[in-house]
């Protein structure tokens, strides 16, 4: 079994951080149990919803970018190494 990163996951993968790099906020998203933290966690998803990278495995007619389920984990993990919430 081979488990490397095709091209063009790698190339979805290094969009995903480019992205990410350029929008992810640079402190940590308060708590979602304030309801400053519920806000700010809305207004992240909106800012990932706008480009399409909410649901990259959802039909493009959908919102989504219609990728296969491989680069729909590229894409989680990226995201949730660079936007964790606090606490």
């Amino acid at each position: 079994m081979d488990l490397d990163l095709t091209e063009g996951q790698s190339a979805f993968r290094a969009e995903a951080r480019r992205w990410l790099a350029a929008h992810t906020p640079a402190a940590p998203l308060p708590s979602l149990e304030t309801a400053e933290g519920f806000a700010a966690h809305r207004a992240w998803e909106r800012t990932l919803a706008a480009d399409r990278w909410s649901a990259v495995t959802w039909p493009e007619e959908y919102g989504g970018r219609g990728r296969r389920w491989s680069s729909g984990c590229c894409s989680r993990r990226s995201t949730t190494r660079r936007a964790r919430p606090a606490g």
